[in-house]
């Protein structure tokens, strides 16, 4: 503590006060007072009469600390009980001065009138001006008298701020905080603090009850209990209830009504009930509709009100036949285009197989794919035989392009490995590991409810896969190891894999960027779709051994030629032949 200029004949008393008028005023009376602007304190001198007027002015709680004389002065047993306090306005950043500090205020020695030094000093290091705290929200306001202690006290936790405009310290209102101002300060009273506790605990951990399925525990309801103050003698009242400690839920086998008698008790006691049991709805259980009301309008409505009746006929003979929406959509835009190419030549219904291979020729002169080319001319063909039926039509006269052979694309048992452990994501990691752990399609993975999920038996059911057909494909260990995490972290309702609303699947899109960005991360420069999986899934299991026609049974063809096209890209045998060049210069070299 810096002395205060002054003589070997003078003590000095310090004044910490407010920026008040009527004070200021009070102190000017005081003999020797003076403003020390370094250390924003009043300095008046040490004497009776001095003494005097503090009493008479009110002014001795305000009384922060003395200088030491070079001579003994006089005692002053008037101020012997007096209590020393701060109080004042906060101080800059910067100032280390230790006037006018709360908790760390620099006493004189033994010798200052009215302050004995005797027993624990740190008892006199606390705060003795009134402290006020208000809980705001969010927030707990102090209120206090300032020092420079307890300023830095207060700064030091954690997101507390000083406001300006209120002269206030705001806190977070957490219950650790509101604890750490009750030790120090003493308040709130016991009954506010005990209030205010409870309430603080109950919003920064609220109670959330959480209601779940999962396909390990089939006859089971799953519930989880979280928060601060949750009832878990009511569950522990149910007959046959189980508590896995490991995972920390609640197993209770189902009875009808059983959820919403869970429900309706923890929402009377106002707790956060999460719904996530599947409901079997029309919607779930029911094959997917080949369009719904008003796509057949909407679609219609993009082509010329000339073709819109032939297209209404198109059309309904596509729905009738339960076709998809994206058959509906494709076969629809190239046979339109196939009567605008028509034009006034000559009536649909008229035309011949020499109209239908010149409309493909133009399609080819003008660089449309072998795959257009087909479309274009399945489309003519489900006219002239499922609409108008033409029994004259022969469509062995429409020629397509020749069949050409494209090897898919296939990745390493390596590059596989990789792939798997380029995400931290589970539910991505999950997505990869289905993909190939079964052979799936990107459709046929964003299908899979949880009830397609047959746990017990190592199975998964595919609803309407390739042809519209179900079929049965393994569930092997290591994902049935990755859905027990996935379950447990996701809680998935109703599909297997649900979107960002909970409610409808995962996104295709979304799919098709998880399997791009793992590529990426695991150094594959080549295109990597999840039908790439796929590919991998056929070709892995045909190189060790397994017979085609079981392949040809997981993947679901219709026709084994499609399932042999994997031998192609297989190099199983290719590993037992020698090439001729390496068999020539190996002989060489043995020579």
């Amino acid at each position: 503590m810096q002395k205060l200029p002054q003589n070997e004949e003078t003590l000095y008393w310090k004044l910490s006060i407010p920026y008040d008028l009527s004070l200021i005023a009070r102190v000017k009376r005081l003999a020797g007072a003076k403003w020390q602007a370094q250390e924003r304190c009043w300095s008046v001198s040490a004497t009776e009469s001095n003494s005097t007027l503090l009493h008479e002015l009110q002014l001795i709680n305000y009384l922060t600390t003395g200088q030491i004389a070079a001579r003994p002065v006089p005692e002053l047993p008037e101020i012997d009980n007096f209590p020393i306090g701060t109080t004042g306005q906060p101080r800059p950043e910067g100032d280390s001065s230790d006037v006018g500090s709360p908790a760390a205020v620099a006493f004189a020695p033994s010798d200052i009138p009215g302050v004995s030094m005797s027993g624990d000093i740190g008892a006199l290091h606390r705060p003795i001006a009134e402290v006020d705290i208000e809980r705001k929200g969010k927030w707990l306001c102090v209120r206090m008298a300032y020092s420079a202690t307890e300023a830095a006290f207060l700064r030091s936790l954690p997101q507390s701020w000083w406001h300006k405009g209120d002269k206030v310290w705001v806190l977070p209102a957490r219950p650790a905080i509101l604890t750490c101002l009750r030790e120090r300060y003493g308040v709130p009273a016991a009954e506010t603090y005990q209030t205010w506790l409870e309430l603080l605990r109950q919003c920064e951990d609220p109670v959330v009850i959480t209601l779940y399925e999962s396909p390990e525990f089939p006859g089971d309801l799953l519930i989880k209990v979280k928060g601060y103050g949750a009832d878990q003698a009511w569950l522990k009242s149910l007959p046959d209830r189980q508590y896995d400690r490991a995972a920390q839920r609640w197993q209770v086998p189902k009875r009808p009504g059983l959820a919403e008698r869970i429900k309706t008790y923890y929402e009377r006691r106002g707790d956060q009930v999460i719904d996530r049991i599947s409901v079997e709805n029309a919607h779930s259980t029911k094959r997917r509709k080949a369009a719904e009301p008003g796509e057949q309008d909407h679609l219609l409505s993009k082509f010329s009100l000339q073709l819109r009746p032939q297209l209404k006929a198109f059309t309904d003979a596509l729905l009738r036949m339960h076709y998809s929406r994206s058959t509906i959509k494709q076969y629809t835009t190239w046979y339109a285009r196939y009567l605008e190419w028509l034009g006034g030549k000559v009536a649909s219904e008229k035309a011949t197989e020499k109209h239908v291979n010149a409309y493909l020729s133009s399609l080819a002169g003008a660089g449309a794919s072998d795959s257009q080319l087909h479309q274009a001319a399945n489309a003519s063909k489900f006219y002239y035989d499922k609409v108008i039926f033409r029994p004259d039509f022969s469509l062995e006269r429409v020629q397509r392009p020749r069949k050409s052979l494209t090897l898919p694309s296939v990745l390493s048992i390596q590059e596989i490995d990789r792939l798997l452990r380029a995400s931290e994501n589970l539910k991505h990691l999950t997505i990869l590991y289905t993909l190939y752990s079964s052979g799936l399609r990107l459709a046929e993975l964003l299908a899979l409810r949880l009830t397609d999920v047959h746990w017990e038996r190592n199975q998964l059911l595919v609803r309407e896969g390739k042809g519209r057909k179900d079929r049965v494909v393994m569930l092997s260990q290591q994902l049935k190891a990755m859905l027990q995490q996935y379950f447990e972290a996701y809680q998935p309702k109703g599909w297997l894999f649900n979107g960002q609303d909970g409610e409808s699947p995962y996104s295709p899109r979304s799919v098709q960027a998880v399997v791009r960005a793992c590529a990426r991360r695991a150094g594959i420069h080549r295109k990597v779709t999840p039908h790439t999986l796929c590919h991998c899934f056929a070709t892995h299991l045909l190189e060790r051994g397994t017979d085609v026609r079981y392949i040809q049974e997981l993947l679901g063809h219709k026709d084994i030629k499609t399932t042999l096209l994997y031998t192609h890209v297989s190099d199983q045998h290719l590993r037992s032949i020698v090439s001729p060049l390496d068999d020539l210069l190996g002989g060489e070299k043995r020579k």
